[in-house]
């Protein structure tokens, strides 16, 4: 009977109460539940043979098993503080969750963070429990099902991106940190805050060949998943993607159409897997921007204002949705490319003409050629570098 048997102990013990407020009251602090003002009273035992019974059958019993004996020492056993039994059983209770989760999207690569492996064990003991007709929500002193995150769970794309191990990825982005410069570390130490204060918008990054901007971007995609975050990195070739860690075309990821005007749009539906990929990503990065065409930026821009609406306020009046986008090139190299266009129509069409885009974008430029400063160059070849590029 749930709190009935709690506010009945309490009836034997408190003197004198007026109302159900005063019956909860010990010391003058009111509980929120009857079963915790018990325990506030001394009137529970500890729920050390519920533990040890659970800890004792994971020796021979599958997760479901152990689940189902949860479930039945929640319903039928006096536990003085539910909480802190289903966190010391957690480790038992969600021993096969991983495997199960990956077995049903097919992909054993998928990491998954403690957060999602509680909110997996949750599920499933919600699943035993309306077997009982109860429900978690029969148990306000435990943890209850995050409703957004088990959508966020259930996407294909999202897990897909979660492919990688967090601890290697730790280890890689402290290697990587250590050789950013001082031009790099700024620019990183920006991406970092917009995208931790959540703030978003636009940076260019803008540098020659060699100044370490494909360098910069895998520490930043290695920071990032190293705190179980997803970074989305594309290019505008299909060249320059293979240099990136999950990189794609900017026009395979965000499915921009090959014909395109001033009021293009993408192809991605609001709902859809692809969107709420989108609205879960911390950082976009796409390289090569200089060779996309303006409007093919102006549509994602379009696009993930629509897209990101409901989860980020003001999304629709601020660059990209309000995600945090960063991109990479050099003016300098080839632009996009219009057939039988002349050079004012060709120039008009770069990103950096976008009066939504490049308004709103913060520019950063790298100078030091990394590759001169390598030790292995031959000092001939670095003089010859260097007068090429001046």
């Amino acid at each position: 009977m749930g709190e009935k048997y709690y506010l009945r102990m309490l009836l034997n013990v408190q003197r004198g109460p007026l109302s159900f407020k005063d019956i909860r009251t010990v010391d003058g602090v009111e509980h929120p539940t009857y079963m915790s003002a018990c325990n506030a009273l001394g009137l529970l035992g500890d729920d050390v043979e519920w533990v040890d019974s659970i800890r004792e059958a994971s020796q021979w019993q599958l997760g479901n098993q152990l689940r189902d004996l949860f479930v039945c020492i929640l319903l039928f056993c006096t536990v003085s503080n539910q909480r802190r039994l289903f966190f010391d059983c957690l480790p038992y209770l969600s021993d096969d969750i991983a495997y199960n989760r990956r077995t049903m999207l097919q992909n054993d690569d998928v990491v998954f963070t403690d957060e999602e492996i509680l909110n997996y064990t949750l599920i499933e003991i919600e699943r035993v429990l309306i077997g009982h007709g109860k429900s978690l929500l029969d148990f306000p002193n435990l943890p209850q099902i995050d409703r957004q995150l088990v959508d966020t769970m259930e996407n294909r794309l999202i897990m897909a991106e979660r492919t990688f191990n967090i601890e290697e990825e730790i280890t890689l982005f402290h290697d990587l940190f250590r050789g950013l410069n001082a031009e790099q570390r700024e620019v990183f130490d920006y991406v970092c805050d917009c995208v931790d204060r959540r703030t978003g918008g636009a940076v260019f990054v803008f540098g020659s060949g060699g100044t370490g901007k494909t360098y910069l971007w895998k520490t930043l995609i290695s920071c990032f998943r190293s705190r179980g975050q997803i970074v989305l990195s594309v290019a505008s070739s299909g060249i320059a993607s293979l240099l990136l860690p999950g990189g794609r075309t900017a026009h395979s990821r965000f499915k921009i159409p090959f014909e395109l005007d001033k009021d293009s749009c993408c192809l991605i539906d609001v709902g859809t897997d692809l969107a709420g990929l989108i609205n879960d990503v911390a950082l976009i990065i796409w390289d090569e921007a200089p060779l996309q065409h303006r409007y093919a930026f102006e549509a994602v821009d379009r696009t993930f204002r629509d897209i990101c609406r409901n989860n980020i306020p003001g999304a629709d009046r601020r660059v990209f949705g309000g995600k945090c986008v960063a991109l990479g090139g050099d003016f300098r190299q080839i632009l996009p490319v219009i057939p039988l266009a002349p050079r004012s129509e060709i120039v008009a069409s770069v990103v950096n003409k976008s009066s939504t885009i490049w308004g709103e974008c913060k520019v950063f430029s790298l100078t030091i050629n990394m590759r001169l400063n390598s030790s292995s160059v031959n000092n001939d070849v670095v003089i010859q570098h260097r007068d090429f590029n001046k």
